[in-house]
């Protein structure tokens, strides 16, 4: 039926150049409207189903195999009315007696029959997974709630960012000055000790960035403290995290600094942390490396997202708000 059809239900035009970026868009559209917590409570049921079968024909055209046998079915339909429509009425009626003959002598399926049962299979396999995430989706949220009747609780302790972030330096430049491809960036850094990896961040059209992860932590102080790319377009570099330092992970701060460029601040602590008069750290400072200052949390978020897919309003509104015209 048209409402079963995925298509219908995200609004789509069903077409061979379709994208996962259109469907994404569709999706996050739809979901705005009709999910239950956008609803009036007396409504919440049937927001509830309509908002489920928004998220199966999501994941059905979004998953390559799945979107193989609804396409597969929709051939297979289209041939046989095709073939049907090309033949007159004697030739159609003489086609379906031998059909039905053949039918009944031979225990195979038909072409639509056979792209039937594969998407009967693709659908079950998409209900499992999708019955499994939203029960997580549903033991977050009534978490969620309980935490917010709950009274407040002090502050918990900063948690330990991860080993690899002591090895990792964030690295920034200026796009219209020039650009840092992975391997000009692995030429610069191999320099100053064993580069495991590096990963380039897209999205600022102005400015360039990425994250260098050394072998060892010595490597990535080195790099933090030395002048390094081209004079004209220096890059910018600030440690991913620093032993003690708590807020180093969480905000950015601890460590920036100019990396050679024309007045490049080298002022700071052993560990790159700007320090006062007597020495000490100025809790808060960033160093001056505002190119860099919220780098890290947008990493790490990135990071814990790729498994949190149920924060779904949350971070739709986002996407939404970034592609109709949020800051670049």
């Amino acid at each position: 039926m048209a409402e079963d059809d995925p298509y219908v239900v995200l609004g789509l035009e069903p077409r061979p150049g379709l994208t996962d970026g259109e469907i994404k868009k569709a999706y996050r559209r739809k979901a705005l409207k009709l999910h239950p917590d956008k609803r009036a409570a007396s409504e919440r049921d049937r927001a509830q189903k309509e908002f489920d079968a928004l998220q199966k024909a999501y994941d059905v055209l979004l998953d390559p195999e799945a979107r193989a046998a609804l396409e597969n079915l929709a051939r297979a339909r289209a041939a046989s009315r095709a073939r049907d429509e090309a033949q007159d009425a004697k030739r159609r009626k003489m086609r379906e007696d031998l059909e039905r003959r053949e039918r009944r002598a031979a225990a195979g399926k038909t072409e639509e029959e056979e792209a039937k049962e594969r998407l009967r299979v693709e659908l079950a396999r998409l209900r499992r997974d999708f019955k499994t995430r939203k029960r997580a989706y549903d033991a977050e949220t009534a978490a969620e709630r309980a935490s917010a009747s709950a009274p407040a609780a002090a502050p918990a302790a900063p948690a330990s960012p991860p080993e690899h972030l002591f090895r990792t330096v964030k690295v920034a430049w200026r796009r219209d000055a020039g650009d840092y491809p992975v391997h000009k960036l692995r030429d610069v850094y191999a320099k100053l000790g064993a580069v495991e990896d590096i990963v380039i961040r897209d999205g600022k059209k102005k400015k360039g960035s990425a994250l260098v992860v050394f072998a060892d932590g010595r490597a990535a102080e080195r790099a933090a403290r030395a002048a390094a790319g081209d004079p004209a377009n220096p890059l910018l570099a600030v440690r991913a995290a620093t032993r003690g330092a708590a807020h180093s992970c969480a905000s950015g701060d601890g460590g920036a600094r100019g990396a050679g460029g024309p007045g490049g601040s080298r002022a700071g602590g052993a560990d790159g942390v700007p320090t006062g008069e007597g020495g000490g750290a100025v809790p808060g400072a960033s160093g001056g490396n505002v190119a860099n200052r919220d780098y890290e949390s947008v990493v790490l978020a990135n990071m814990r997202r790729a498994e949190e897919r149920a924060r779904l309003v949350a971070e739709m509104e986002k996407e939404e708000a970034e592609e109709d015209g949020g800051p670049t």
